[in-house]
């Protein structure tokens, strides 16, 4: 299953049953914010495609995607939310752009 959307400025969305079958995201390009737990415990998603609009990422945004193993953040990120990757167990690979001016406690655990 695929998931996108096609013209939003700033996703706040909670996949409230948990998105059991969601196993990849691509946000476009009109997205510059994604909310808190917006994704989170979606645990069958495997790659998330993030443009170079997007500026902010929410607390606990992608926690609890354990299958997701890579995270390429673009550079046009600012602000990366506490715990946006608590429970990603196969979390092997993750950029931090150096533009980064807030970086929350615990973004891992």
């Amino acid at each position: 299953m695929k998931w996108g959307l096609q013209k939003t400025m700033w996703l706040e969305i909670v996949c409230s049953v948990k998105c059991k079958s969601l196993k990849e995201i691509l946000l476009p390009h009109s997205v510059v914010k994604i909310g808190n737990a917006s994704f989170e415990d979606c645990d069958k998603l495997i790659n998330i495609k993030l443009f170079d609009n997007i500026t902010a990422i929410g607390e606990w945004c992608f926690a609890g995607c354990s299958l997701l193993q890579e995270m390429n953040l673009p550079n046009s990120i600012k602000i990366i939310g506490e715990g946006t990757f608590e429970r990603c167990m196969s979390l092997e690979y993750i950029n931090l752009p150096n533009g980064i001016i807030r970086l929350y406690r615990s973004l891992f655990f």
